[in-house]
């Protein structure tokens, strides 16, 4: 259980007050009374389950696609990089013969 030992010296009761209140949403003991409030059958805590896994799933499938994104971003910055390089290369190589 979370608890705070409250601070004399200043006499500032709110700031207390507040590491309190912080200390417990850090515990999960709001979601754990929200839960506990009332029965829940147990359908809807399947309902609840699946949804929950289905969320932590499309969020794993953004990762990987935004991941796969900024590689293929990477590769073709390089590739764009080396055919500029080349272009240049080719330039000044002509530049050269024409002299």
């Amino acid at each position: 259980m979370p608890e705070v030992h409250i601070s004399s010296h200043d006499n500032n009761i709110e700031k207390d007050l507040r590491n309190f209140k912080r200390k417990v949403d850090k515990a999960g003991l709001p979601a754990l009374v929200r839960q506990n409030m009332a029965h829940t059958p147990p359908t809807a805590e399947r309902k609840r389950a699946k949804a929950a896994a289905k969320k932590r799933w499309e969020k794993k499938l953004k990762k990987e696609q935004e991941a796969m994104v900024r590689m293929i971003r990477s590769r073709l910055s390089k590739r764009a990089k080396k055919q500029n390089d080349l272009v240049n290369r080719v330039k000044a190589e002509s530049a050269e013969n024409e002299d």
